[in-house]
């Protein structure tokens, strides 16, 4: 029997954060996806481990398994001026296991009804690699309409195996 997955679990650390004003990204993580064969986690942390992780493993292929933190208000981002554009750059370190499908970060923008509006996916990586930086930037003339928040994701798409993420940074600048 098909489980929808729906997990919050609560982050000692913040370690996401908009650059332009330190803003958190979010502390609340939710995961999404078929319980059946797969997990999804947040941590470990310890006073030892500063580290953010996020964890995606499916035993074989249940769809697609997204983790998401908390969201940031488009009304907490500085105004742009006129001739300057935003860039969005997500950046994080991945180590991937028996991908079979993909593993990647996504930079996201939401309306008020939470639906996605836009969005912009980093590189997958599959297969089996080490620790990898890995790096998504998009530079946009404006918002697009409607949006309300801005957030990032993790998914593993499609596959069987293992998806590591750690210390997840979302910056925001406009130039």
């Amino acid at each position: 029997m098909m489980k929808q997955l729906l997990l919050t679990a609560l982050l000692a650390l913040g370690a996401a954060t908009v650059a332009a004003k330190d803003y958190p990204l979010g502390t609340d993580w939710s995961f999404r996806g078929r319980l059946m064969d797969s997990s999804a986690a947040v941590g470990p942390f310890s006073p030892d481990n500063l580290q953010q992780q996020i964890t995606l493993k499916a035993v074989k292929d249940t769809g697609w398994l997204t983790g998401r933190p908390g969201l940031i208000a488009v009304s907490q981002l500085p105004k742009l001026e006129d001739g300057q554009k935003l860039t969005f750059t997500l950046t994080y370190r991945q180590k991937v296991a028996d991908v079979t499908g993909k593993a990647f970060g996504t930079i996201e923008i939401y309306d008020n009804a939470g639906k996605r509006i836009w969005f912009h996916d980093g590189k997958p990586l599959t297969g089996s690699s080490d620790w990898v930086d890995q790096s998504a930037s998009r530079q946009i003339d404006a918002l697009p309409e409607g949006a309300a928040t801005i957030g990032i994701s993790f998914h593993l798409g499609k596959s069987s195996g293992e998806s590591i993420f750690v210390n997840p940074r979302l910056d925001i600048s406009a130039k």
